[in-house]
């Protein structure tokens, strides 16, 4: 099963970009020694369709999460987080990204989407607690 990590929220928000970094930078300042295994897949991309194809054809996936941590915890293999938006409103889940949640789920990884950077470090903390 996938865990929804959430918060209440109106109004601005930062970019899933902005959070993004400023939980990297979190994550490798608080888990130095466990940085090397946090690895963002940048399916964002937003470069010519030539470039896209070329991704494409070496394997990149549509839908895979955001970030990998490969690093088992109790019956997980590692965790996958696709993160979103802080306001769900502006964000919403893909049948692609769907499909991996059920897939990874089934295949022994802990998965998450998360909205906003509080609730991504609430996700890594709760994680690495089991």
């Amino acid at each position: 099963m996938t865990k929804v990590y959430e918060e209440k929220y109106r109004g601005d928000c930062p970019l899933e970009d902005t959070d993004l970094v400023n939980f990297v930078t979190w994550f490798d300042y608080n888990y130095p020694h466990l940085k090397c295994l946090l690895i963002h897949v940048p399916n964002e991309s937003k470069m010519p369709v030539q470039g896209r194809v070329k991704l494409r054809d070496k394997g990149l996936r549509k839908g895979v999460p955001d970030l990998m941590f490969l690093h088992p915890r109790a019956d997980y293999h590692g965790l996958m987080i696709e993160m979103k938006r802080k306001d769900k409103s502006k964000c919403k889940v893909s049948k692609e990204q769907s499909m991996y949640a059920d897939e990874l789920t089934s295949e022994g990884y802990y998965h998450a989407f998360t909205y906003g950077l509080d609730q991504v470090k609430k996700c890594m903390k709760d994680y690495l607690a089991l």
